[in-house]
């Protein structure tokens, strides 16, 4: 009995000894896989945070790796997001330049026409200006017209007058010259 005891405790000893040493590799290996993933971890959200900053800085060419899209996890699936948002805003900051480009040459547009608008106003205010004096003209023109026809008709009256005298004067003088033929 003493000798199954000495070796049933010798074994025992070993049985211990063997499952301390398995826990003890078990416990340095899952630390050591737990420190391994969560650097991998962490190392993966650092390089997800600085796209990030690049992105928030205004650079919006930049693309994260594809050892990072590939991923089937969690991580695989925030760098998919943060690519797709970086597209995404650089779609929309190209679309507002193309916009700001538009009301720029808009603008321009705008601007060439209000200056034609304005120069044909100009010569249209000068064509203006030049018919009114020529009306201007016609009016003074008119004006003196009608003046020396008033004048005319003047003349013309006297006129009247001075034959009507003179054919009644002619017509008294062939009196006198009747009267004088009868004596």
């Amino acid at each position: 009995i003493a000798s199954s005891t000495l070796v049933f405790n010798s074994q025992r000893s070993r049985n211990i000894l063997f499952i301390i040493s398995v826990l003890v590799i078990l416990i340095v290996g899952s630390g050591i896989v737990s420190l391994v993933f969560s650097k991998n971890l962490s190392l993966s959200i650092k390089r997800g945070v600085g796209f990030a900053e690049i992105v928030s800085s205004g650079d919006l060419s930049v693309k994260l790796d594809n050892d990072l899209l590939v991923k089937n996890d969690e991580i695989g699936d925030l760098a998919r997001s943060l690519n797709n948002m970086g597209e995404v805003l650089k779609n929309i900051t190209e679309t507002i330049v193309t916009g700001a480009e538009s009301i720029s040459q808009a603008s321009v547009n705008f601007s060439n026409t209000s200056q034609q608008i304005s120069k044909s106003a100009n010569e249209q205010a000068s064509s203006t200006e030049e018919i009114s004096s020529s009306m201007e003209e016609m009016v003074s023109n008119i004006d003196q017209t009608t003046d020396n026809s008033r004048q005319a008709e003047i003349v013309a009256i006297e006129t009247e007058k001075g034959v009507v005298e003179g054919v009644q004067a002619a017509n008294e003088a062939l009196e006198f010259v009747k009267q004088i033929s009868e004596k």
